[in-house]
């Protein structure tokens, strides 16, 4: 099993997120997905964008950051977080697809997006690069 894996902190800087559009296919929405899972071990701090994210002050891992980010949602009454699975509009039929998996929270005033931009290939066996994080909110 090979897991190709470039950690750049530039990634979420030199793509705007208007750039990105929902993803309309659910194979491509599960590779993103999936591709979230995979980062889960990657170290925030070596992922520049990534550094000092952590919700918890023991938050090491982009699992810990993504982790964290569902626990607010723990319990609650309040609407859950809306899943968003967007795609660099056009990039589908390239081999590495720029991918931003985050949730969404708008309660009352508060509302934050918080994930990950992450480049997933089409196809074949999953593989993950270009990790970044995304905290807006």
């Amino acid at each position: 099993m090979s897991l190709a894996l470039l950690l750049a902190g530039g990634l979420a800087a030199s793509a705007p997120a208007s750039s990105y559009v929902p993803v309309r296919d659910e194979a491509l929405a599960g590779r993103a997905v999936r591709g979230v899972f995979r980062a889960a071990g990657l170290s925030l701090a070596a992922i520049p964008s990534c550094r000092g994210v952590g919700l918890t002050p023991d938050a090491r891992t982009v699992g810990d950051f993504f982790g964290g980010t569902l626990a607010q949602f723990a319990n609650r009454k309040a609407k859950g977080p809306v899943l968003l699975v967007e795609a660099r509009s056009g990039a589908a039929r390239r081999q590495w697809v720029p991918v931003q998996v985050t949730l969404h929270k708008a309660e009352g005033e508060e509302e934050w997006n918080w994930g990950l931009r992450l480049e997933v290939t089409s196809r074949g066996p999953l593989a993950i690069r270009r990790v970044s994080c995304l905290v807006a909110g």
